[in-house]
């Protein structure tokens, strides 16, 4: 039996194709040119500052590759300078901080020759550009203009300051770059356009070096065509924001696993060890040396999938190899899967799931729980010093949820303790702590009327003993459900899910939804008992899912997941659903009052978000999948036709105000971010390191690396993670 949150993740795909398309976000202005800065998009107002004239060959006029010549105008904003990247990530006046350079000697083939070099500028002033180049014969090289002299800082500060601007430049990007298109031959080029004189035949976005104080220009390097590029995962920047600081740049390792693991949580402890939870079907090997499995293994010439395992890896963080590797099962050839995992102050790790049978947590079968035929849910607890392959058991215990199930795990890096959560469709057992292999219950210190559907399950678990600190079951008429939890930084329990007929957990009753219809539900319950602090309720027509919620360092409580129709969250916070299923992000304050949101898709595909996180600073993480496009906002889009696609973005905390959008994948696979993991409380290299884990088919790319299942459509999980920046 395959995961269940495997098969929601995985539940859509498309036809295939090959060509992955990237948004492109334009200007404020139709008139206005688009310079890239690394991450960032700038719009630079025409004809107004300085023009140079660069050619391809070095500055003394030797020609590297005869025939292709580059005129490139660099403008400023009339009397308001205009900002350009620096490669230390701060940026330049370009008006009043370089003199103009002229031509660099070199030649335009078939099309005129080329301007002369510009007066220098003194003291900060700009140089006059080279004019340029009329039809007719070939041109010569151009002399080099001298660069102005720099001014003084006008507000010094721990970086160089190109010239004697108004005001300290704000940080930019690494890398300016400018708009670069080929072109027939014929007349001269003008304006940003690079090529060997003509028209404008195939533009494309490509980093130059950027000039330096003394106005100095690099030799540039050759360009490679666009089928030269690979496009491994696609980047999309808001150009509006601020300069952006993205956490989701540059991966520091990537992994991928055998296709019979099926990955289905991520947590870190407070020093950044990473732990991944999930099934696998048949013996494997994560880098500790094989881990007992079972059951026989699936045929490997057959196409169901073999019967589930647990399992429970421990991560170097700074590697993503194994350190650890724990197989849970039995011998009877059942089910036992794992669907989450947290991991507490103390470092100790909770894991949720069910089994059918039984469930062995050593391989001598000293430590098991035990059941009948039915599928029974289950939470375990480990010393986060576990080592091997046989884990420190603290405590284990079975929870009877008939044909409910448990849904979430989660925890605070600030608290001894862990939140599960799910769904149950009957009254569930009162815990006790005497009788851990045959008991079935949770609630604590009272039970809980059952009333129909399916109803809440929740419960604050001791990380120390593995005991039941209190648990509530909560329900009204219709099916209410537990999606994703965590605890704040005082200790309170956030839950989040969807809900249908009617809903109260205390303070009175939510909004009720009609028949057929889900809405979203988030609450905050005290963590000493449960009691009711806050809850709300939002929606409209259709299914909406929470599938993640987090709180950040000032418990401002962050949620994740799927709409299916507008909505409401008062206070004139409201997203509007394009058509068929949208992602979306909605932030609140600790006493639930909605601070903004923002949803992502199109009226033709579907997108979800799966996963949120923030770091230390209160970034948030959001990832998930998705057809068609997230629309302008995220800037990603694919092919019709093309299978989903893995996302992430990361957002700033005051906003919505995003800071980049990723998008993983080939148009021929399937691929799903379903957990992201930040370690926010990490110190050195590992402070806010982000963890990211999902499956894919065919190939995925982080980076340079590549990861391919070897195997075609064959799923298969992965763990990456990024590196600070």
């Amino acid at each position: 039996m395959a995961s269940t949150q495997l098969k929601t993740h995985l539940h859509r795909s498309g036809v295939l194709v090959t060509l992955l398309v990237l948004a492109i976000i334009g200007c404020k202005n139709s008139s206005d040119d688009k310079v890239d800065a690394g991450q960032r998009k700038y719009c630079i107002a025409p004809d107004a500052g300085a023009a140079r004239d660069v050619g391809d060959g070095p500055r003394d006029g030797n020609a590297m590759e005869a025939g292709v010549g580059m005129d490139l105008a660099v403008e400023g904003a009339g009397p308001v300078d205009a900002q350009v990247p620096r490669v230390d990530g701060t940026t330049a006046d370009m008006g009043d901080a370089l003199g103009n350079g002229g031509d660099s000697g070199h030649t335009d083939l078939g099309g005129g020759t080329d301007g002369s070099g510009g007066t220098a500028g003194t003291d900060g002033a700009v140089g006059t550009g080279g004019a340029a180049g009329t039809g007719g014969t070939a041109g010569t090289g151009g002399t080099t203009g001298t660069g102005g002299a720099v001014g003084p800082d006008a507000s010094p500060d721990l970086r160089p300051d190109a010239g004697s601007g108004a005001k300290d430049a704000p940080p930019g990007d690494a890398a300016a770059a400018v708009d670069l298109g080929s072109h027939d031959s014929g007349a001269a080029d003008t304006g940003n356009l690079l090529g060997d004189g003509g028209t404008l035949d195939t533009p494309a976005d490509v980093a130059l070096p950027v000039v330096d104080a003394s106005g100095d220009v690099p030799s540039p390097v050759d360009v490679p065509s666009p089928v030269d590029v690979p496009p491994p995962d696609s980047l999309a920047s808001n150009p509006d924001g601020p300069p952006a600081i993205c956490s989701l740049s540059a991966h520091n390792w990537a992994k991928a696993w055998d296709s019979q693991v099926a990955l289905a949580g991520l947590a870190t402890s407070g020093d950044g060890t990473l732990w991944a939870t999930g099934s696998l079907y048949e013996p494997f090997d994560f880098g500790t040396g094989p881990i007992l499995y079972t059951d026989t293994p699936p045929d490997p010439n057959s196409l169901v999938a073999g019967i589930p395992d647990a399992f429970l890896v421990k991560l170097d963080p700074t590697t993503g190899l194994a350190t650890a590797a724990f197989d849970f099962g039995d011998s009877s050839h059942n089910d036992q899967e794992a669907v989450a995992v947290a991991v507490s102050q103390s470092g100790n790790v909770n894991v949720i799931g069910s089994y059918v049978g039984e469930i062995d947590f050593d391989p001598n079968a000293v430590n098991a729980l035990f059941g009948g035929t039915a599928t029974l849910g289950y939470y375990a607890t480990f010393a986060g010093t576990s080592t091997g392959s046989t884990p420190i058991l603290i405590a284990a215990h079975a929870v009877d949820t008939g044909n409910g199930t448990l849904r979430a795990s989660g925890s605070n890096p600030g608290v001894d303790a862990f939140v599960i959560c799910g769904d149950a469709d009957h009254a569930v057992p009162l815990w006790n702590s005497t009788s851990r292999n045959l008991q079935t219950g949770l609630l604590k210190p009272t039970a809980a009327t059952y009333v129909d559907g399916l109803d809440i399950v929740v419960a604050m678990i001791n990380a120390s003993d593995g005991t039941v600190i209190w648990g509530k079951q909560i329900g009204g008429t219709g099916d209410q459900t537990c999606e994703s939890a965590t605890i704040d930084n005082n200790g309170d329990v956030i839950i989040a899910g969807n809900y249908g007929g009617t809903l109260d957990f205390g303070g009175g009753a939510l909004p009720p939804v009609s028949s057929g219809d889900a809405h979203l539900f988030v609450a905050k319950l005290g963590g000493a008992d449960g009691h009711y602090i806050a809850a709300g309720g939002w929606g409209s027509a259709g299914r909406s899912d929470a599938s993640g919620v987090t709180v950040d360092s000032s418990n401002n409580i962050v949620l994740a997941g799927t709409i299916g129709g507008s909505v409401d969250f008062g206070g004139g916070v409201t997203i509007l659903n394009a058509g068929l299923t949208d992602a979306f992000v909605a932030k609140f304050n600790s006493a639930l009052v909605p601070q903004w949101a923002k949803s992502f898709g199109d009226n033709v595909k579907d997108q979800g978000a799966n996963t949120v996180a923030c770091d230390s600073l209160g970034n948030i993480y959001i990832g998930g999948t998705y057809e068609g496009s997230l629309g302008s906002f995220l800037g990603l889009s694919l092919p019709l036709s093309s299978g989903p696609n893995a996302w992430s973005a990361e957002l700033a905390p005051n906003g919505p105000i995003l800071q980049c959008a990723r998008s993983y994948g080939v148009p021929a696979g399937t691929d799903v971010v379903t957990s992201i993991a930040v370690a926010r409380t990490a110190t050195g290299a590992l402070s806010d390191a982000v963890f990211m884990g999902g499956s894919f088919s065919s190939k995925i790319t982080f980076g340079s690396k590549v990861l391919d299942t070897g195997k075609g459509s064959t799923f298969a999980p992965f763990v990456t993670r990024f590196a600070p920046p």
